[in-house]
C-alpha cells in the first residue's frame, strides 16, 4: 500500500488524513495530500457526513478553505452533515465573515438555502448568535427567501 491508496485509508468513522489537515489548518500538509489524492481524497466524509470543507469552515481556516474550493469546487461545499448542517451554516453560526464570503462566492444562494433537518437555516443561526453583520450579508445574497 502506498501513494494515493495509502492516503485514501480512513479511521473506522471515515476520518481521512485530509480531514485532519483541514481541521487543524495544516496548509502545507494539505497541499501535499491534494497533490497525490486530488479531489477524490477531499470528497471523503466521516460517517456523520462531515467533510474537510465543513471542518475548515468550522475552524475559520479561510486559507485552507480556499485550497479546498480550488480543487473540490461547489460540489465539495454542498456536502452536508447527515442532519443537513452545511459549512455555510457553521460559518454563519460562528460569525466567520471571511469564510462565509468565500463560501457564498462559490456556492451562492443555493448553499445558503440549505437547512438542517429540523428546518434551521443559516439566517436563523446568525440571528440566534447575534451576528448582525453575517445576517446582513445573508439577506443581501439570499433575500427574503432566506428568512
Amino acid at each position: 500500500v502506498g501513494g494515493k491508496e495509502l492516503l485514501m485509508l480512513t479511521e473506522t468513522n471515515g476520518t481521512s488524513c485530509a480531514f485532519m489537515a483541514s481541521r487543524d489548518g495544516q496548509m502545507e500538509t494539505l497541499r501535499m495530500l491534494v497533490e497525490v489524492g486530488g479531489k477524490e481524497l477531499l470528497m471523503l466524509r466521516r460517517d456523520d457526513g462531515v467533510s474537510c470543507a465543513f471542518m475548515a469552515s468550522l475552524q475559520g481556516h479561510s486559507d485552507v478553505l480556499g485550497m479546498l474550493i480550488e480543487v473540490g469546487g461547489k460540489e465539495l461545499l454542498m456536502l452536508t452533515e447527515t442532519n443537513g448542517t452545511s459549512c455555510a451554516f457553521m460559518a454563519s453560526r460562528d460569525g466567520q465573515m471571511e469564510t462565509l464570503r468565500m463560501l457564498v462566492e462559490v456556492g451562492g444562494k443555493e448553499l445558503l438555502m440549505l437547512r438542517r433537518d429540523d428546518g434551521v437555516s443559516c439566517a436563523f443561526m446568525a440571528s440566534l448568535q447575534g451576528h448582525s453583520d453575517v445576517l446582513g450579508m445573508l439577506i443581501e445574497v439570499g433575500g427574503k427567501e432566506l428568512l
